[in-house]
């Protein structure tokens, strides 16, 4: 079996790309290496259908893109924004509209799009500078809340396998049910994704928003585990 990453000047382009490497090692996969410009002249449209790719979120995007298999953004499920779960106001706009109607409020504004750019808390009307050139886009926009600690929770086919603290006081664990319910309440969730969930000021949990697996980090997970789920959601998505 093979596996292709991609590697920049012979070495991987980020360190979860080593730990995939090192999992499908694991695994005895052959590993066969890759650059960016490979897919862009569409070198590996037919082997990407058949083989496991990992590579940068840009290099992913790209893949998935020229093949026609771009997953939809998992970021909040209907259960989420249409139930009683979230402990906030989250909407979605283009930031254009977002601009014109905006006062100084304290908002988080991260992108609809995977990993378009980076997340972002907004207090005055200056920050939105930092989105010029994306006015068309749609964003997540959401109020505010106390973090004191915050968590991601591992899913693979529909089980909880690991929660790993990112930012925060890392003695301050999240409640684990609420994580399971919001396990069980997801309906056709992709096999592996991920919850950031937070321990909030008052004690609460909540959660931040959901993550597809494709474009995630490690966290601390085991190798091998990390790439069992990298190389499941990476077939359920190409149909391989």
């Amino acid at each position: 079996m093979k596996v292709y990453v991609e590697l920049k000047r012979g070495f991987p382009v980020n360190a979860d790309i080593q730990k995939a490497i090192d999992g499908f090692e694991s695994l005895v996969y052959d590993i066969v290496p890759f650059q960016h410009s490979d897919i862009i002249m569409g070198k590996y449209d037919f082997a990407a259908l058949k083989n496991v790719f990992v590579g940068s979120i840009d290099t992913m995007t790209a893949l998935f893109k020229i093949i026609g298999k771009y997953p939809e953004p998992i970021d909040y499920p209907r259960f989420v924004l249409h139930g009683d779960i979230l402990t906030r106001t989250v909407i979605k706009v283009t930031l254009k509209d977002l601009i014109n109607c905006y006062y100084d409020s304290e908002i988080f504004i991260k992108p609809v799009k995977t990993k378009l750019f980076d997340g972002m808390l907004v207090t005055k009307k200056e920050d939105l500078n930092y989105f010029k050139g994306y006015e068309e886009e749609l964003v997540w926009v959401s109020d505010k809340i106390d973090i004191i600690s915050e968590w991601r929770a591992y899913v693979h086919n529909n089980k909880l396998v690991q929660c790993s603290n990112y930012a925060g006081d890392f003695t301050l664990a999240p409640v684990y049910i609420y994580i399971q319910k919001l396990i069980e309440d997801y309906e056709q969730p992709p096999v592996s994704y991920t919850i950031d969930v937070a321990v909030l000021k008052d004690g609460r949990t909540a959660v931040v928003e959901f993550n597809d697996f494709w474009a995630i980090g490690s966290y601390g997970l085991d190798s091998t585990k990390y790439t069992e789920m990298l190389r499941d959601r990476y077939f359920q998505i190409v149909g391989g």
